[in-house]
């Protein structure tokens, strides 16, 4: 109970961070609950709070299916030392995607198209002209 609630404190700490404040209230609680699932340091919850921002970003799996599924599989080969191990692959991981060539989606067609020219239509009238 009393490591819950030093770690707790120290999360507190944490969650007034301005990037952890700034991503989606859904991911802030799965950062959250992985904190405290893993005892995750300070350190450690802001890279993980960028890690999450940039996968969200580069259109990668999310954060949350990312560890979910590191979890199961570290759970299926009795690992016992997850933390350490899940953030090393989920570091490893973002530092390759960094790495990689940007890759850009194809255009969309309807930039490329002009609109229609319009014709300019003299009118003689009564109508006032500001400027003139």
């Amino acid at each position: 109970m009393k490591k819950d609630v030093s770690y707790s404190a120290r999360f507190g700490k944490f969650s007034e961070n301005a990037l952890y404040q700034s991503i989606d209230p859904q991911l802030q609680v799965s950062i959250r609950d992985t904190g405290f699932r893993h005892g995750l340091s300070y350190q450690e919850l802001r890279q993980i709070t960028e890690i999450a921002i940039d996968l969200d970003m580069w259109g990668e799996p999310s954060l949350i299916e990312q560890v979910r599924q590191l979890e199961r599989e570290l759970s299926s080969n009795g690992s016992y030392d997850h933390k350490k191990t899940i953030i090393d692959i989920l570091r490893d991981h973002w530092i390759s995607l960094k790495q990689q060539e940007t890759r850009y989606g194809t255009p969309n067609k309807r930039l490329n198209n002009r609109p229609e020219s319009r014709k300019v239509i003299a009118s003689d009238g009564d109508q006032n002209v500001f400027g003139m």
